[in-house]
C-alpha cells in the first residue's frame, strides 16, 4: 500500500492506457449517470502479511473536507454499509470523479486510512475493469494528547482538532488537549487541521531610544529588561543596562528571550526617558518554529482569529499536534 497522503493510480498491464488518460484509472468500471458519473471500486483489505482482513468497516469521504463543514457521504448508496468479506474483499460505488480518503475501522480502532484518485472517463467510452487496489491495516495507537502553537500562544478551549478528510475529530480541552481516539500509525502522515482561538502567554514592554543605525535596549535599575508595565522607570545611561539590536525585532527579542507566546509592546524612549511612541507588538515564538530563540516577530505575523484554522502536523509518540500558526512570506519570515 502506498504511503498515507500518497495518491493512488491504478493500472492495467503496468499502465494505464494512452486513451484513458483522462479516464478512470481506478479498480472498477465507469457508467454514465443522469446525476453524473458512478465509479465502481473493489479492493481488498489485508494484513501485513498479505492476509485477507474481514470485518473492517470502510468509510469513504471527500478529502478535501474542511475542519468546520460537513462531509457529504460520496457514495452512490448512502445506506449501504461497507464490511470487508472473509477475502478481504470490499465493493463500493462513487458517485463522481474526485479525490477521496478510504479509512478503515475494527470496532472503536482506526487501522487504515489512505486516499484514492478516481479520475472521469470520457463520454461513451467504457472502461473495464483495472488492478485490485489493497488497503493494509495497522496496529493502531492511542492519539491523546495536547496542541502546541509555533507562535508560543495558548488555544483556548472549544478549539477542534481533525484529519482532512475523515470524521475523526476532537475539541480541544481547558488544557489545550485532544482525544482522537485509537488511529493507525500512519496517521501522523495524514493532513490534519485545527481550528481554534488563541491568546498570548502574557504582556511585556521594551524600552528602547536609537544608537546608531539600531537601537538599544534599556533596563530598570534592577537590570530587567523585559518589563511588566509601560509606566517601569529605566536608565537612559548609554553605558548601563543597554543592549544593542540593529531591528526592532530584535532588539524585543534579546530583551525578553526565553518567553515564547509573549506579546511584547516596544516603546520609544528619548534621552530624558520620556516615550516618543509605540514602534509595534511582537512575538517571542516557540524555539520550534526555526527563527532563532532571540529573535521575535511582528503579531501581525500570527493567525488570530475566532477562530483560525492551521495546517498542524500529529505526532502519536510524542502526544502532541505541532500548529504552524506564523505566517510565512509577505513580510513575516519565511
Amino acid at each position: 500500500m502506498k504511503p498515507v497522503g500518497a495518491l493512488r493510480n491504478w493500472f492495467l498491464n503496468g499502465a494505464c492506457l494512452a486513451a484513458f488518460s483522462l479516464s478512470a484509472c481506478l479498480g472498477g468500471t465507469g457508467t454514465d449517470t443522469e446525476n453524473g458519473i458512478e465509479i465502481s471500486v473493489s479492493a481488498r483489505v489485508v494484513d501485513s502479511a498479505g492476509n485477507a482482513v474481514p470485518g473492517v468497516t470502510i468509510a469513504v469521504h471527500d478529502a478535501t473536507g474542511r475542519v468546520d463543514s460537513g462531509l457529504d457521504n460520496p457514495l452512490v448508496d448512502s445506506t449501504v454499509v461497507v464490511v470487508s468479506d472473509t477475502g478481504g474483499r470490499v465493493h463500493f460505488e462513487l458517485q463522481k470523479a474526485g479525490l477521496y480518503t478510504v479509512a478503515g475501522s475494527i470496532a472503536d480502532s482506526m487501522v487504515f486510512v489512505d486516499t484514492v484518485r478516481a479520475i472521469g472517463k470520457p463520454t461513451g467510452v467504457v472502461l473495464p475493469s483495472v488492478g485490485n487496489p489493497q488497503f493494509k491495516v495497522e496496529k493502531p495507537v492511542r492519539a491523546n494528547g495536547t496542541v502546541r502553537l509555533l507562535s508560543g500562544f495558548s488555544p483556548d478551549s472549544g478549539g477542534q482538532a481533525m484529519l482532512r478528510g475523515t470524521k475523526i475529530q476532537s475539541r480541544l480541552g481547558i488544557k489545550a488537549d485532544y482525544q482522537l481516539g485509537w488511529l493507525p500509525a500512519s496517521a501522523e502522515k495524514f493532513p490534519l487541521a485545527v481550528a481554534y482561538a488563541t491568546k498570548a502567554a502574557e504582556k511585556r514592554f521594551v524600552k528602547v531610544i536609537a544608537s546608531g543605525s539600531g537601537w538599544s535596549v534599556r533596563s530598570t535599575y534592577g537590570f530587567n529588561r523585559c518589563l511588566t508595565s509601560e509606566s517601569d522607570t529605566v536608565t537612559t545611561s548609554t553605558t548601563f543596562g543597554a543592549r544593542s539590536a540593529t531591528t526592532i525585532e530584535g532588539a524585543a527579542g534579546k530583551a525578553c528571550v526565553g518567553s515564547p507566546g509573549t506579546v511584547i509592546s516596544v516603546l520609544q524612549i528619548d534621552s530624558l526617558g520620556t516615550t516618543l511612541g509605540s514602534l509595534g507588538d511582537f512575538v517571542i515564538p516557540d524555539r520550534a518554529a526555526m527563527l532563532g530563540d532571540s529573535v521575535s516577530i511582528p503579531k501581525a505575523c500570527v493567525r488570530t482569529g475566532n477562530p483560525g484554522t492551521s495546517r498542524a502536523t500529529l505526532s502519536l509518540t510524542a502526544g502532541t499536534i505541532v500548529v504552524d500558526d506564523i505566517i510565512r512570506g509577505n513580510g513575516c519570515p519565511e
